[in-house]
Formats: C-alpha cells, sequence, structure tokens
C-alpha cells in the first residue's frame, strides 16, 4: 500500500457517492449513524433492491460504497480505526480490540432481499457496539 492517505480518501470518495445518490430517499443518511443504517436497511429492503438491480452495478458500485459507508459509521460513531489491505475487501476496521470487515458485510448483504435481513446493517453496527472499549 503505497499511499493510505489516498486510499482513505477513495474510501470517502466511494461512502459521498453513495450519500449522493441516496439522500433524497434516505435524508438521514446524511448523519451517519445507526438510525440511517437502519433507514438503509428498510429502504434496500423495500426496494428489493439485490434482485431489481443489475448485479455487476451492485458488485461494482452499490456494494463497495456501501462498506465504505459502512466503515465510516464504524469510525465516526464508535471510535473505530481503518486497517487497510491490499484488497479493499479486506480492509477492516478496528473496534476496542477486535477487527470488523465492512466491505465483505456489504457484499453479503447486497447477494438477495434474504440477505438484507440475514446481514442487515443495523444488526452489524449493534454488534460491534458491543465491543466498543
Amino acid at each position: 500500500m503505497t499511499n493510505p492517505e489516498r486510499v482513505l480518501e477513495s474510501y470517502g470518495d466511494l461512502s459521498e457517492g453513495l450519500v449522493a445518490a441516496l439522500h433524497t430517499k434516505v435524508p438521514s443518511i446524511m448523519d451517519e449513524t445507526a438510525e440511517s443504517l437502519t433507514d438503509l436497511d428498510f429502504f434496500f429492503w423495500k426496494e428489493d433492491f439485490p434482485e431489481r438491480y443489475d448485479r455487476q452495478l451492485i458488485d461494482g458500485h452499490t456494494a463497495p460504497a456501501l462498506g465504505a459507508y459502512l466503515g465510516d459509521v464504524l469510525v465516526r460513531r464508535l471510535g473505530g480505526m481503518w486497517v487497510l489491505r491490499q484488497k479493499m475487501e479486506e480492509s477492516q476496521v478496528r473496534v476496542g480490540k477486535r477487527v470488523w470487515l465492512p466491505f465483505l458485510r456489504a457484499r453479503r448483504y447486497m447477494q438477495s432481499c434474504q440477505s438484507l435481513l440475514d446481514y442487515s446493517l443495523t444488526q452489524f453496527f449493534h454488534a460491534v457496539e458491543r465491543y466498543r472499549p
């Protein structure tokens, strides 16, 4: 990893892109809180998002942007810290003594409408929250 600042900036760009795309449909997304994750859970489920949208769009854009957003929420709200890896999907957020994989979670989350329930963003946030120092 040659330039960690640039990598973090690219994650910020991904997250901002998600906010820009969804802020009219999910206004709380701008707050980056646990409640905004719940609103996103509801939006993606109500829209049947994984079933209605092109898989290439989801895997190439939506899931990475959602992973960056989810990681940013962990950093901002739970005092997490990004632990960067060569592959974006392996990048982690450390909260307390544990590390979490927001990009991997977002990819699993976007697999199907059932996975929106099985891998909810809200559930993930609250699991991480329990390990906050």
